[in-house]
C-alpha cells in the first residue's frame, strides 16, 4: 500500500524483501508470478496510489515487469477480488500493472519450455447470502467459473 494509508511502508518492505530473496538464488527462477491481491483496494485515487507503490517494487522494459536490474526474471501477474475494491473495475490496475490484456478479460497464458502458465483474474466479489456452505466452492462472482473449466 501507498505510504499515505501504511505510514511504514510494511507491505512494500515486505514484498521487496520476498523480491531480494528470489534474485540472490543461486540458480534463478525462470519467472515471477504475483498472484492477486496486488493491493489491499485498487480503485479511485487510493487505489492508482497504492498500485504506484506495488510498482515501484519492481523494473520495467517494454511494458513487463521484472524481479531482477537485468530484466531476467519476468513477472507475470493476475488480479484478485481486492483489486476490483471499490469500483468493480481494474481501471487501475490496467493504467499501472498490466497494460497487455485489457481486451482478454484479464485470462492469459504464458509459456516456458515444456510448462504452461494459465492466468485467470478472480473477478470481483459477489454476496449471495442464499448460499449452501459447499456451494461455496464454485465461484459465484465474475471469476474462473465451471463453464470456463468445461
Amino acid at each position: 500500500m501507498n505510504k499515505m494509508f501504511d505510514r511504514s511502508e510494511v507491505d512494500k518492505n515486505r514484498l521487496q524483501t520476498v523480491l531480494t530473496h528470489i534474485t540472490c538464488f543461486t540458480r534463478k527462477p525462470a519467472f515471477v508470478v504475483v498472484t492477486g491481491d496486488l493491493v489491499e483496494w485498487g480503485s479511485g485515487l487510493g487505489g492508482a496510489l497504492n498500485y504506484r507503490a506495488f510498482k515501484e517494487c519492481f523494473y520495467e522494459k517494454d511494458d513487463q515487469l521484472y524481479a531482477d536490474p537485468d530484466y531476467t526474471i519476468p513477472v507475470y501477474t493476475t488480479p484478485g477480488n481486492h483489486d476490483y475494491f471499490w469500483s468493480r473495475t481494474l481501471l487501475n490496475y490496467h493504467r499501472f500493472v498490466d497494460h497487455n490484456y485489457i481486451k482478454e478479460n484479464d485470462r492469459y497464458t504464458v509459456t516456458f519450455g515444456d510448462t504452461t502458465l494459465f492466468f485467470l483474474g478472480s473477478g470481483h466479489n459477489e454476496i449471495n447470502y442464499e448460499a449452501k456452505p459447499m456451494d461455496w466452492i464454485y465461484v459465484l462472482g465474475s471469476g474462473l467459473s465451471v463453464r470456463d473449466l468445461e
